[in-house]
Formats: C-alpha cells, structure tokens, sequence
C-alpha cells in the first residue's frame, strides 16, 4: 500500500486552483462553440464560455488512471499537438516520460497504413545506422547530402515515433479539432483517444475528454505534465518488474529521461550501461559505440544547456 501512495505521489495532477490560475476555465467565443461540449460549461461569462474546472480535474484524474494502466502493461503511448501552444511542451514532457510524440505534423496513415509507415521508419534507421557505421563512404559528397536532407525531413515528422513497434495502446491529443485527421484515424482503428478538448472542438470518438483552454500555454503544460507523468512513472516500475524477473535485464533510464532525450540516444547509452546523468557527464561521448554526431550534439545541449 505505501509503495502505490508513493507512485501516485510522483504524479502531479493540478487542482482546480491551480487550474484556474492557469486560465484552463476561459472557452471559446459563444459563437464558435460545439453544442456537444455543452455538459462541460459552468457559464457564458460576456460572450465567452466557461469551462467547469471540476469536471475537468475529475476527468483528468480518470485519464491519468488509464494512462497508467496502459504503461504498466507495456503500452505504448503517442502524445499529438501541432499547435505552437503545445508542440514544445509535448516535445519535452512527452520525451522525458519516455512516450512518443508527434509535434510538427501527423502523417496521413500513420495507424491507418501502418504498412507504409514502417517501410518510411526502416528508412530512417537504416539511414542513422549507416551514418554510424560510415555506410555513406562511398558514395559522393553530393549524394551524402542528399540522402541527410531527406533523412532531416523525415526527422521532423517520424523522430518522435521512430521507435513505434506497432499500433499504440492509446493517443493523446491536444485540440482534437486541429488534430481531426489523427482522431478520425484513432477512431477509425479503434485506439482510445485522451484529449484535452476547448469548447469548439466536438467531443465525438473521445473516449477520455479532459475539457480545458486548449490555447493556454501554462494550462496544457498542467495537464500535459500530468498525463506524462503518469506514462513515466508506470513504465519505469514495469521496467522494474522486468528486471527482478530477468536478471541481467537492461538499466532503468529513470534517470536520463529526465534529460528529454531521444530514444534512439538513450537506447544506446543504455546498451553502453549508462543509465545515470552523473555517469554521463563523467563519459567520453565520442566512445560509446551506437551514438552518432546528432546523439552526441543532442546530448551535450541536454546536459550543458
């Protein structure tokens, strides 16, 4: 019992003072809302809705509860948001936890034509194994070029989900009505959707609607941080689990995901059996086998600032 009062104390939901405070009450225009989220307004205050914080933290407690469900059964997790609001935050909250994200564009057929998805992430592997292992010598210096320019493109739109190994256990979004294409997608092939939902947005396919100011950056970094967290702190006691099962099993990376580091970095440092920030700062980067040039630059940027 002390051990689950523990976990949960790592997991941060704000109240609903702290909610308030970060504007997560302030709605759309009343001419601009969706007659669906109309269970989830307190009041139209000047032309402008109200959102009811108290359902919004309730709601946000039951979807911290099955995000936690989902990691500790080994699910994955993609966090989605594109807006300017949120793609940072996601970036760094949903990196930290270890999760997946998608922050500059949702790829059409991304869960619909898992297919081709894979064949665009094998790519990219390939492409950072061979940079790694020098696979480009040769070729010419016009050729390499190319072949980094397109493996940059697809970094901005896969990096976050480069390690997807099929489809997720669950999708969080930020403005289901931006991200329309990636819900229709989830509903189309049945992965619960969390989203954090503004009185525009129309609720439909939610299964977990968490109704806030989806424009307030203070408040999506609330919830977001929340969410997160959740996904961390189950995916690190599975991993746990894990290793008491299997002995020899791989270091915890608890501690480096605080850095918001890439998968692809802290599965090498892992494999090097760095699994600490203070091992790390004391490591010769150009010596661990697995880590390329970007690796190295990400890391020492994690680090050093």
């Amino acid at each position: 019992m002390s051990s689950e009062k523990e976990t949960a104390s790592k997991i941060n939901i704000p109240t609903v003072e702290e909610l308030l405070l970060a504007g997560a009450h302030f709605g759309h225009q009343t001419k601009r809302w969706d007659p669906a989220m109309a269970p989830y307004i307190y009041k139209n205050q000047q032309g402008i809705h109200i959102i009811d914080l108290y359902q919004t933290h309730k709601l946000l407690q039951e979807a911290v509860a099955f995000l936690r469900q989902v990691a500790a059964a080994g699910g994955q997790v993609i966090f989605v948001g594109t807006k300017g609001q949120a793609k940072e935050i996601i970036a760094e909250r949903a990196g930290a936890a270890g999760a997946l994200y998608v922050t500059e564009r949702w790829l059409g057929g991304t869960l619909t034509n898992f297919k081709e998805l894979t064949k665009r992430l094998n790519y990219l592997k390939d492409y950072y194994k061979k940079v790694e292992t020098n696979g480009y010598k040769d070729f010419t210096k016009k050729e390499r070029l190319l072949f980094s320019r397109e493996a940059d493109k697809m970094q901005k739109v896969l990096g976050g989900i480069l390690s997807l190994k099929g489809l997720p256990a669950a999708v969080v979004i930020v403005d289901p009505h931006r991200e329309r294409i990636a819900l229709r997608e989830c509903v189309r092939v049945g992965v619960p959707v969390v989203a954090l939902t503004d009185t525009n947005c129309n609720p439909r396919g939610i299964n977990y609607i968490i109704p806030t100011n989806d424009d307030a950056v203070k408040a999506v970094d609330l919830i977001v941080s929340a969410l997160a967290a959740a996904v961390a702190v189950e995916s690190v006691k599975t991993e746990e689990v894990r290793r008491e099962v299997t002995p020899g099993a791989g270091p915890v990376k608890s501690d480096l995901v605080s850095l918001g580091l890439s998968n692809r970095s802290l599965n090498a440092l892992s494999k090097a059996k760095i699994n600490t920030v203070a091992a790390l700062k004391k490591t010769d980067l150009a010596a661990v086998k697995g880590l390329g040039a970007k690796s190295v630059e990400e890391i020492r940027k994690a680090i050093h600032g």
